[in-house]
């Protein structure tokens, strides 16, 4: 995708609907779009238009969001595990001891191996990360309408999260729902519960055994930092080898939790996109 342009076809959806509406259904703010028809960046049929103007079903709208792109991403050489791309976003699993983006440090992330493998105008950004050690699914925008557009989905919890982990201690009830608030301890790098924290919401269900270990499956809304480890270690239930809020086990020395599931509705077809990457435990 190299190219300056970012192209759609317009569908029914879309028809007699005006190319401000079609902008607003990606989430870009009003100045925003105001800058992209003072830049002359918006062509219908390869022909300049403002912002008003009607869409039609079949036209073909390109839009130049270079001068609303953040800045380039520093290649760093490594391997990518590619689940889903399409056009506007691109999914890949994170393996364990790696991080989404940069710390400022270090410069072998998941953002910079992909701008590696892919040489594209526009940089390729991750909309949400995962922790360090937690491998599984990490969605990526090829440009920033898609990057609007589900940033606005996971701030509003319209994304679907499914997660799977293995924890200590068997369950009596085998599903549940923790409801508790979770705010960073002042006195540690952790979270912790608190009811001047924010909310969070985590349902989860045994759906397996890891020898004695319950396995889990979890989803989540609220996605605070390390909710899971956090809201499962308040009921008595760590995850495996989760060194900051439980212990490392020796027969199983990496923390034992996958982002395994992702659903949301795709901007151009309106439809539900699923993407599932299996937990390797």
């Amino acid at each position: 995708m190299n190219q300056k342009w970012i192209k759609f076809k317009i569908n029914q959806t879309f028809d007699q609907k005006t190319v401000r509406m079609f902008l607003e259904h990606f989430f870009i703010a009003h100045k925003k779009i105001y800058k992209l028809e003072m830049d002359h960046a918006i062509l219908v049929n390869k022909k300049e238009v403002k912002t008003h103007e009607l869409l039609h079903q079949g036209d073909e709208i390109e839009f130049d969001l270079s001068q609303l792109s953040a800045d380039k991403v520093m290649p760093y050489k490594g391997d990518i595990e590619v689940v889903y791309e399409d056009e506007d976003f691109l999914v890949l699993n994170k393996p364990r001891a790696c991080l989404v983006y940069s710390d400022g440090t270090d410069l072998d992330t998941l953002t910079n191996r992909v701008a590696y493998h892919y040489h594209t105008f526009y940089p390729i950004l991750p909309i949400h990360r995962i922790d360090y050690d937690t491998t599984g699914l990490v969605l990526f925008a090829k440009h920033g309408l898609s990057l609007a557009y589900v940033s606005k989905l996971f701030e509003e919890d319209q994304i679907e999260k499914t997660y799977h982990c293995v924890v200590e201690n068997d369950f009596i009830d085998k599903k549940g729902v923790i409801k508790t608030k979770i705010a960073r301890d002042r006195h540690d790098q952790k979270m912790r519960v608190s009811d001047s924290g924010k909310d969070a919401f985590t349902s989860y269900e045994v759906v397996g055994y890891l020898e004695q270990y319950p396995r889990l499956k979890v989803m989540i809304k609220g996605g605070r930092k390390h909710q899971i480890r956090v809201h499962l270690r308040s009921i008595g239930h760590p995850i495996i080898s989760d060194l900051l809020y439980g212990h490392k086990n020796l027969k199983y020395p990496n923390l034992m939790l996958h982002f395994s599931k992702i659903k949301f509705i795709h901007p151009r077809t309106l439809e539900y996109v699923e993407i599932v990457k299996e937990a390797d435990f």
